[in-house]
C-alpha cells in the first residue's frame, strides 16, 4: 500500500504475492536489475518482485497531511509533522447530519475487499448473523484456502488405515 501525504490525498493498494530477491542471489538479482534497465545499483540490497492481481485506489481522506515546519532545535532545518485532514471529519459530520453514516458503513464496511467480515455493526445492519458469518469465514479459511493440506491429510489417513489393516491381517 502506498499513501500520498501531500495536499492531494490518495491511497494506492496492490493485491499481490511478493518475492524478495537479495543481492546475495547474484544471478537472479542481476537479471532483475537488468529488466529494470539498470546496469548496476551501488549498495542495492534487494529487489521486490510482485505478482499483482488487483490494483485499487481510494480517496485517502484518512491519511494525515505531512507538513514541514521549522525544527525546534535548528535555525535552518525543517521538521516533518503529520496533521489531521479536515476532509475526513468534515465528510463524516455531513453523513451524521444526513443520518446516512450507518447506511454507508453497511454498504462499504460489512466486508473487506478480499471478502472477510468487516465492521460487526455493518454486518449486523446488513441483516446477517455475525456468528454465522464468522463460521463461514472460518470454514472458507480451512476448507477453501488450505485444500492441498486437507487433501494430503486425507490421503495420509487412508494410507495409514490400509497399512494398519495389512499389519492386522498379517498378525492373524
Amino acid at each position: 500500500m502506498f499513501c500520498s501525504y501531500e495536499t492531494s490525498p490518495r491511497i494506492l493498494r496492490f493485491f499481490c504475492w511478493g518475492k524478495v530477491i537479495e543481492w546475495s542471489q547474484e544471478a537472479e538479482f542481476e537479471r532483475w536489475i537488468q529488466m529494470m534497465s539498470k546496469e548496476k545499483v551501488d549498495g542495492g540490497r534487494a529487489v521486490i518482485a510482485l505478482k499483482v492481481w488487483k490494483v485499487q485506489t481510494s480517496c485517502g481522506y484518512g491519511v494525515p497531511f505531512l507538513s514541514l515546519s521549522p525544527a525546534p532545535n535548528e535555525k535552518t532545518g525543517l521538521e516533518a509533522k503529520l496533521q489531521d485532514r479536515e476532509t475526513m471529519g468534515h465528510w463524516a459530520s455531513k453523513q451524521i447530519e444526513k443520518n446516512t453514516l450507518r447506511e454507508y458503513q453497511k454498504k462499504n464496511n460489512a466486508y473487506s475487499l478480499d471478502g472477510l467480515p468487516g465492521l460487526k455493526v455493518a454486518v449486523s445492519d446488513s441483516g446477517e448473523s455475525i456468528w454465522w458469518v464468522e463460521i463461514q469465514t472460518w470454514a472458507r479459511r480451512i476448507f477453501g484456502g488450505q485444500k492441498e493440506a486437507l487433501g494430503v491429510g486425507v490421503i495420509i489417513g487412508v494410507i495409514l488405515m490400509m497399512a494398519s489393516q495389512m499389519v492386522m491381517g498379517m498378525m492373524k
